[in-house]
């Protein structure tokens, strides 16, 4: 009779464990079958904008290159929210309605579900930017310009990212801003960029942050701070090469 109770605990676990274990296949067999395709053409036409991914995929962690572009796409992450930041309140300016600020309500259930949108984030931020390296490839060699592409590019992920509100104008202002910084990022410093941006937008924007540390919640908070401080000094550091922050000085000389 015990038995008989433990087995059916086992296999709803394994189950469990089962669905987990393809949803992160799928994304990654996704991710690795979108740069299969794409790698070759970006390679052949802007081989400067996966140089850095290619050195970090590569466990070639350590490269100066890698960590500006690891640095520049957290800042790049934060810029973005704190544009979306600025959508939400700016109504107020005016006295019109403002928009609801929403969060995952699975992340309130304390610090498992919160590494797992951890998770979550790592695992979509590459398809994002691969998708939209791809299709502005894409509209570059249909356009046959490279800026017009750009242009396109950037008034498609508007299209494609904005929410229907309240206030169009604001809502379309903070949208156009928000996927010019994006964009920015993407075709400036390339790929690495565009992926740490879109996490670390992600994870700024899933997770319920406070000033309020002695809110209930406010573990997420002190979870990304750690993960995005971390990642920005770490990138910061590695960007030096070895050399000083502060190169110019020196010791004081003596009279």
């Amino acid at each position: 009779m015990l038995m008989a109770h433990h087995v059916p605990s086992l296999g709803a676990e394994f189950g469990i464990l089962e669905e987990h274990l393809a949803w992160s296949l799928l994304w990654s067999i996704t991710i690795w079958i979108v740069y299969l395709a794409l790698e070759p053409f970006v390679r052949g036409r802007w081989p400067h904008r996966i140089i850095s991914w290619k050195r970090f995929i590569s466990s070639d962690i350590r490269d100066p290159l890698v960590g500006r572009d690891i640095m520049l796409g957290v800042l790049v992450g934060i810029g973005i929210e704190v544009l979306t930041v600025a959508w939400i309140l700016s109504p107020r300016l005016f006295g019109l309605p403002t928009p609801v600020a929403t969060t995952d309500v699975y992340a309130l259930s304390g610090l498992r579900s919160q590494l797992a949108l951890v998770a979550q984030s790592l695992l979509q931020a590459p398809l994002i930017s691969l998708s939209a390296l791809f299709v502005i490839l894409l509209l570059s060699v249909i356009l046959r310009r490279d800026w017009l592409a750009t242009i396109a590019g950037w008034l498609l992920l508007i299209v494609l990212v904005i929410l229907p509100g309240d206030n169009p104008p604001i809502d379309i202002f903070f949208t156009a801003l928000a996927a010019a910084l994006f964009i920015f990022g993407l075709m400036r410093f390339g790929l690495l960029t565009a992926v740490f941006a879109s996490f670390s937008f992600n994870l700024l924007d899933a997770m319920p942050l406070t000033t309020n540390f002695s809110a209930w919640f406010s573990g997420a908070t002190i979870l990304v701070a750690i993960i995005l401080l971390g990642l920005g000094f770490y990138g910061g550091y590695t960007s030096l090469a070895g050399r000083p922050v502060f190169k110019g000085l020196g010791p004081i000389a003596r009279p």
